[in-house]
């Protein structure tokens, strides 16, 4: 579960939990009840992973657009909790409004905190939705606030989606990316990795994923590279 990963300095068992987050992210609506994965979510998750970091961080003025917004916020409702109410009530900000707000968000980096306030200024966005939005374009300092990720540090105690646990959590992910670079004498964590390893993690014994199944794909070349480009990425 994700606590104990949290709490362990065992890089191969963060490794792991790493390399393996597609497929628990596969798995993970299989075994909730679909006879296939979701290909929605797969789809989703490709583009918030990948195409929407390249997206914000090649203009100039690194920001989002209104139609990023509303594809982030069904990424997030179809990853977690399922809140219809929130994907209408994005809808209703203004193109204008996004763009100019989240120029000044960004601005504001690395003053984590300055950047998720200015956000939260938007329509239906929370700390939980701001997170998501800065670390997009700032893997390396900010955290998505997932609610599987932010249950492995328990010293936090209840989970909250306010500004002051928004603060409190991207710290210590920040952190405990800097202790797996640390022993690891690398620079190949950063604070979305960490995350995704304990979402992985958390997701994997909700639903009975097995992680160990990775080290038959770890003995062979495929294995390999996955592993090196989950954590290089």
């Amino acid at each position: 579960m994700a606590a104990a990963l949290y709490e362990s300095d065992d890089l191969t068992q963060w490794t792991v939990a790493l390399s393996r987050y597609e497929d628990v992210l596969k798995a993970r609506f299989t075994a909730t009840g679909n006879r296939k994965p979701r290909a929605d979510v797969v789809a989703l998750d490709n583009w918030y992973q990948n195409q929407l970091p390249k997206a914000i961080n090649k203009r100039k003025e690194k920001h989002i657009l209104k139609s990023e917004l509303v594809k982030l916020m069904e990424w997030k409702l179809s990853r977690g909790k399922f809140r219809p109410g929130l994907g209408q009530m994005i809808k209703k900000n203004e193109d204008k409004q996004v763009i100019d707000i989240s120029k000044e968000a960004f601005s504001k980096l690395p003053d984590r905190l300055a950047a998720c306030n200015k956000l939260t200024e938007l329509k239906a966005v929370g700390p939980a939705t701001a997170s998501a939005i800065l670390c997009a374009a700032c893997p390396e300092s900010v955290p998505f606030m997932a609610d599987e990720s932010m249950a492995g540090v328990a010293s936090l105690g209840m989970i909250k989606y306010d500004i002051s646990y928004f603060n409190k959590y991207t710290q210590k992910i920040v952190d405990r990316a800097k202790k797996l670079n640390k022993a690891e004498e690398s620079d190949n964590w950063n604070a979305h990795k960490v995350e995704l390893a304990l979402w992985a993690a958390e997701i994997s014994t909700k639903f009975n994923i097995p992680l160990e199944n990775v080290n038959k794909r770890k003995a062979d070349g495929d294995g390999q590279q996955l592993i090196t480009k989950m954590l290089k990425t």
